[in-house]
């Protein structure tokens, strides 16, 4: 017959904390995003550093090059900032983003596609810059004035640009919003689970 022993340990265990797995901060590299900008950059201004080679005075193709790699810069520090925050964290933000910019590389590398949407924006642009036609005709001198419209009609082409692709980008977006579960929020939220451990008592 088993007796208790008094001074046997309890046969209940204390209770064990188990952390819930909890998403990381993930650490940002400032080369590895500068590389992908560059690289995303250089090949969705592609088609408009082409088209714009013939028809910009000679010798301000530096004041493209400058607003492309402005808009690295800007991306670079947007990427950083961004980096921890619960809306870039959503599955449907990132999802959208990220079939925006690769339908817009896509569009970049099939020259005709490409060709015409940085025709449509480069109208766009121009017109909006019209005061400056008279310094961006190709038998203009390439004065300090030339490089300065070279530059505006750069940074406007981008921007006017970026508004399609925002414009994209939310239709991708509303469509994952319908075809999608909610997201998972992430917490720091640790759970308590309790164990018995049965203990023969000879």
């Amino acid at each position: 017959m088993s007796e208790i022993n008094p001074y046997q340990a309890s046969i209940y265990a204390e209770p064990a904390v188990t952390p819930r797995t909890v998403q990381t901060e993930e650490e940002f590299s400032p080369i590895r995003s500068l590389g992908t900008w560059t690289l995303v950059c250089s090949i969705s201004a592609a088609p408009s550093f082409v088209i714009a080679m013939g028809i910009i005075p000679k010798g301000t193709w530096p004041a493209m090059v400058l607003g492309i790699g402005i808009f690295i810069v800007l991306y670079v520090m947007l990427d950083y900032r961004t980096r921890q925050s619960p809306f870039r964290r959503s599955r449907k933000v990132r999802y959208a983003l990220y079939a925006t910019y690769v339908l817009r590389l896509i569009a970049s590398i099939i020259f005709p596609i490409g060709t015409f949407i940085d025709l449509m924006c480069g109208f766009c642009s121009a017109f909006i810059v019209s005061p400056f036609q008279l310094e961006m005709r190709p038998t203009a001198p390439a004065s300090g004035f030339a490089f300065i419209a070279i530059f505006i009609w750069t940074m406007t082409h981008a921007v006017v640009m970026h508004l399609v692709l925002f414009g994209v980008w939310v239709l991708i977006w509303l469509f994952l919003k319908l075809t999608m579960g909610e997201d998972e929020l992430p917490t720091l939220e640790a759970e308590t689970l309790s164990s018995e451990k049965e203990v023969v008592i000879r």
